[in-house]
């Protein structure tokens, strides 16, 4: 099945986040869904380029319905108040694009006591997912199914994986290896 995104349906009404929308496919990501309509929140770590990657899209698309969500994924109070914000909006959520990560960074513990490639690119993301998990639902009981969606973007850089996976006796990682 080819996909194009200018195939996208009218998204107005409909609501996005998609964390790590100030660059990348996640921006891309961010302008498509703006582009077609939607009200998009991109997440972003940098208030700075968060901003630009809105300032950005609204030029090329001057009706464009885009706000800054701010997190910092290797910050899970960071997460926790990013969705508290989002669901005190009392809006419905049509669709998460776990997208934002990190990779083959130096070795290095988060705040919360993980390693920030695993904190930033899974542990992050389940978090927000559980937290918005029942807006979600919410949404989905008044629409056809297969109208709400949650999208989570990786990279073949998994294959790299310890060959044992990931030793859960050590939540840090600190034991199991890093990228070098």
């Amino acid at each position: 099945m080819n996909f194009h995104p200018d195939t996208l349906p009218n998204l107005h009404d409909k609501v996005f986040i998609v964390t790590g929308g100030n660059s990348g496919i996640g921006y891309y990501t961010a302008a498509h869904l703006a582009k077609h309509g939607a009200n998009v929140y991109i997440g972003s770590r940098s208030t700075e380029k968060g901003t630009a990657a809105i300032t950005e899209i609204k030029k090329m698309h001057p009706s464009a319905n885009v706000h800054l969500l701010k997190m910092n994924l290797m910050d899970l109070n960071s997460v926790l108040s990013a969705a508290e914000h989002f669901i005190a909006l009392g809006i419905a959520l049509h669709g998460l694009v776990n997208n934002a990560g990190i990779i083959v960074t130096p070795f290095e513990i988060t705040k919360d006591g993980y390693e920030a490639q695993w904190q930033t690119n899974y542990l992050a993301h389940w978090l927000l997912t559980d937290c918005l998990l029942p807006i979600m639902i919410q949404t989905a009981k008044k629409l056809p199914t297969g109208s709400v969606r949650i999208v989570n973007l990786s990279s073949s850089g998994h294959l790299g994986a310890p060959k044992g996976g990931i030793n859960l006796d050590d939540p840090s990682l600190r034991e199991s290896g890093s990228w070098k």
